[in-house]
């Protein structure tokens, strides 16, 4: 719904699933694992070696459009690794959050992708 559907994190308030599963949102793997797949002039979210490592097509976008929606855009392409996991990390709470609150109709959540063998963009979502 938040990722695929392009909304904000404030749209899982609209959801009481009994239990939670796949949810989340992508963030680029840290910047350190990114500079052993992409060399510098690679390191933007268009380029060919960034697309490579990126499992939805529409993912480098969504996750781009997430963060300028939600954050000023990054100065540099380092920045923008960090704050890719922010993000994530604010829609993880978020959800999470309000699932919580909601403990006598929703019983967990499951996130999902949390670690993958392939140094990609991680989608945390359903």
């Amino acid at each position: 719904m938040v990722w695929h559907g392009r909304k904000p994190f404030s749209a899982y308030r609209e959801q009481f699933p009994r239990f939670m599963s796949e949810f989340g949102f992508q963030a680029l793997p840290p910047y350190k694992t990114v500079q052993t797949y992409a060399e510098p002039k690679d390191q933007n979210m268009t380029s060919y070696i960034m697309e490579l490592h990126q499992r939805s097509g529409s993912g480098n976008g969504l996750m781009v459009g997430q963060m300028t929606d939600t954050f000023r855009m990054p100065k540099d392409f380092p920045s923008l690794v960090y704050l890719s996991m922010v993000l994530q990390a604010e829609g993880i709470r978020y959800g999470v959050e309000h699932w919580r609150r909601q403990r006598e109709r929703v019983s967990g959540t499951l996130i999902w992708q949390l670690n993958d063998c392939w140094p990609v963009a991680l989608l945390v979502e359903h």
